[in-house]
């Protein structure tokens, strides 16, 4: 019977440090259905938005952060080789989080270039969404270097994690007064 209890104990006690140990490695971040097999991280339920012909479009899509090809990309939500835009992690310039009605950021750069992408329609959205808007430059497929999306309410503390952990960027968070 001792034996037994201290078996268990002994259990219980490898079983709290390897809980101790995923998180501290950061794989408690991990969201649901990630990749295990090539050590990409990736975010379903993450909305694009993009400019076209004059008019905003979002699309369905997936947040890929890769640590060995030290990129960040955005694919297609179910068809994740469908790649709507990559962008190394040493072209980013900056990332922003704000949980808003619009998307918000404080650089006039960004500014300047994201009027260009975004139509009228959205800023007339009902309720608060979490908004993140990187800024980026040296990416020729896309010379107005702002990509907006829009997280999902379940994972976008997950994306700003990952984000700051894998681009080494602090995620600037603006509050809506």
């Amino acid at each position: 019977m001792q034996q037994r209890m201290q078996r268990i104990i002994g259990l219980v006690a490898l079983s709290n440090w390897i809980s101790l140990t995923v998180l501290a490695c950061g794989a408690g971040q991990l969201p649901q259905g990630s990749s295990g097999t090539n050590s990409s991280i990736d975010y379903k339920k993450v909305d694009l938005y993009v400019q076209h012909e004059g008019e905003t479009e979002d699309y369905d899509a997936r947040l890929i952060f890769d640590p060995i090809a030290r990129s960040l990309s955005v694919t297609e939500e179910n068809a994740p080789e469908q790649v709507y835009i990559g962008v190394p992690y040493d072209s980013i310039r900056s990332i922003t989080y704000s949980n808003s009605k619009h998307p918000r950021w404080k650089s006039a750069t960004a500014l300047t270039l994201a009027v260009t992408i975004l139509a009228l329609p959205l800023f007339f959205m009902k309720g608060k969404k979490h908004w993140m808007t990187v800024t980026f430059e040296n990416v020729p497929s896309h010379p107005e270097g702002v990509l907006v999306l829009k997280l999902d309410k379940h994972n976008y503390e997950q994306i700003i994690a990952t984000a700051e952990g894998q681009t080494g960027i602090d995620v600037e968070r603006i509050v809506e007064d």
